[in-house]
């Protein structure tokens, strides 16, 4: 199982997204390097998949896609507390695109989000939403 596809078809989702293809300036996959300044920004930083059946179709996958929103962790709580108001409507949005469009590429049979919370370090923080998926593949 190859996982481009679906990491490609996150990211298509949150740029042709009207709420959000606007807010998020930046797109990391796997590794994000410190210094940043272009927030809120999306990292797609871990992906996990599992075995789930073999049939006549070929065989099915079950996956999960953990997808951060962070923005800087400002030392001034005006600017932290704009970051938090923002990073929480753009994870509520990035779940409403989500939910519009289950299949997130071709081969995904269907997709939900599983868990949603908050993340951080002492540059970054967010928010992170875990995207569970079912895939078929010959």
């Amino acid at each position: 199982m190859k996982f481009k596809p679906v990491l490609d078809g996150i990211e298509t989702i949150l740029k042709a997204d009207a709420d959000t293809k606007d807010v998020i300036k930046e797109y990391r996959r796997y590794v994000y390097e410190s210094g940043i300044r272009a927030t809120p920004f999306c990292f797609i930083r871990k992906v996990r998949l599992t075995y789930r059946e073999r049939n006549a179709k070929g065989t099915v996958w079950n996956g999960e896609v953990f997808v951060d929103f962070l923005g800087q962790a400002y030392e001034i709580q005006s600017q932290y507390l704009e970051m938090v108001k923002k990073l929480d409507k753009l994870q509520d949005d990035a779940y409403d695109a989500f939910m519009a469009n289950p299949q997130l590429t071709a081969s995904v049979r269907t997709s939900h989000i599983s868990i949603a919370e908050s993340v951080g370090n002492s540059e970054y923080f967010g928010f992170e939403v875990k995207v569970a998926f079912t895939v078929m593949t010959t």
